[in-house]
């Protein structure tokens, strides 16, 4: 195979990728083949070899692949601005509603993780799980450290978004990805206001 230049290198993998991701969500991992994949390519088997030894070794780039692209771009990860300017728990409507986006733009990326699950015992996305991108950006970090000097938390206020998001995020997970609608018996609206409800003020009336 002739060299490629870095970015057509880059290119043609990602055109791989791409191929991949899509064949792996829609028929499952192990009804892939490498010469499916090689065929919406354009490429033949040998040379889908050159770029990746195995299907395996395809599924892990193509994992990696998602996350990065989830890590930088925020048109397709609108936490990121959230995070930027947290306001952390003045701001939970709004983290709620751009957790909603992040995976009603990205399903397919949620697919992976769970062919992973099945596949691999989450082998390739168990350091990716949200939200451990997360919960150690600079700027959570320094919110989470004014809040413990206010003393307004009777946790931890790093716990505290860790349980308040992930509520959220299996929440709206279930919602899109299973295409379960109001399955709490509500509306989204109502859902997430309830949510933010009992986790700033408990279940109970005082």
């Amino acid at each position: 195979m002739p060299r490629l230049l870095p970015e057509s290198l880059e290119r043609v993998r990602r055109g791989i990728q791409d191929a991949a991701l899509g064949l792996f969500v829609t028929q499952g991992y192990t009804a892939t083949t490498t010469r499916q994949i090689a065929a919406a390519t354009g490429l033949t088997v040998g040379a889908l070899y050159k770029h990746y030894p195995n299907k395996e070794a395809l599924f892990a780039a193509v994992a990696t692949g998602y996350q990065k692209r989830l890590a930088r771009d925020e048109e397709n990860n609108p936490l990121l601005a959230v995070i930027q300017k947290t306001r952390f728990p003045d701001d939970l409507r709004e983290l709620a509603f751009a957790i909603r986006e992040l995976i009603s733009n990205n399903k397919s990326y949620w697919l992976l993780w769970y062919i992973d699950v099945l596949e691999f015992g989450s082998k390739h996305f168990q350091q990716r799980l949200a939200p451990e991108s997360l919960v150690g950006s600079p700027a959570l970090d320094r919110r989470f450290e004014e809040l413990r000097k206010e003393g307004r938390f009777r946790v931890d206020p790093k716990l505290a978004f860790v349980m308040v998001y992930m509520h959220l995020f299996n929440y709206f997970l279930v919602e899109s990805v299973f295409s379960a609608k109001q399955h709490y018996g509500v509306s989204e609206e109502e859902a997430v206001d309830a949510i933010i409800d009992v986790f700033l003020r408990g279940m109970l009336n005082e």
